[in-house]
């Protein structure tokens, strides 16, 4: 059929006026990406205040860029299957505070960093680990302790924050996507910095998981106008 050329024109000219749209034509609504975030960042204000406000219930943080909704038992996984995503979550426990009370609770990006550790290293321990992983999880930390040294120690550079449980390593200038490509694993990329030291001072630094969020937090949505729920590392 499309060996002759009469169809195949016919062809061509029927995508051309398939494609066609017309200029009145509107393809979507115009005041939607407008609206939906607002209604998002209400839903989730919203959320904060019926589950104890924008603040860490363990350690008092209280700048709301770092602050995050924790499941009290650890039923995320629950969620995620009886939810399609994150909106239709928030929007069931507006409508159902008591719920959300019960289930839900208010941590920073620390804190909730620090129990999933913990949560991780129980699970370790009860699972009986052979030889070779311990041998391997050692080496790993080994690893990760003379990568912290290069870098100035275990510490955030923002903050001061000394857990190690909630340090990351943090690209200066962004662009860490292109070292997790070509690292496949986080042990080649810890050589690395071990190998040339000078580079990945330049590239990298040490902080805690609160000042990569609030600095992700900046990049994106730029200065937020609620200055006064922000934290002044430099008082703290």
């Amino acid at each position: 059929w499309i060996s002759n050329p009469e169809n195949k024109t016919r062809k061509e000219e029927y995508g051309k006026n398939y494609r066609q749209v017309p200029k009145n034509k509107k393809r979507h609504n115009e005041k939607r990406k407008v609206r939906r975030p607002i209604k998002d960042k209400e839903r989730t204000e919203c959320l904060f205040f019926i589950i104890g406000g924008y603040k860490c219930v363990k350690c008092g943080f209280r700048d709301h860029r770092g602050l995050e909704k924790d499941h009290i038992n650890d039923d995320g996984n629950l969620d995620n299957q009886r939810f399609s995503d994150d909106r239709s979550r928030d929007l069931y426990y507006v409508h159902h505070p008591e719920e959300a009370r019960k289930k839900l609770q208010v941590l920073c990006a620390n804190c909730n960093a620090i129990k999933e550790k913990n949560r991780r290293e129980i699970q370790w321990d009860s699972k009986n680990p052979s030889a070779r992983s311990i041998r391997v999880r050692n080496d790993y930390f080994e690893l990760k302790k003379k990568v912290q040294v290069i870098l100035g120690g275990s510490i955030c550079i923002i903050c001061n924050f000394k857990d190690e449980k909630a340090l990351d390593m943090e690209h200066i200038h962004g662009k860490g996507r292109i070292d997790r490509k070509q690292y496949s694993r986080s042990n080649q990329f810890f050589n690395w910095i071990i190998e040339n030291p000078v580079q990945a001072v330049k590239k990298l630094q040490i902080t805690c998981r609160n000042c990569n969020i609030i600095k992700l937090h900046l990049e994106k949505n730029g200065i937020c106008k609620c200055e006064s729920m922000h934290v002044k590392y430099s008082e703290r």
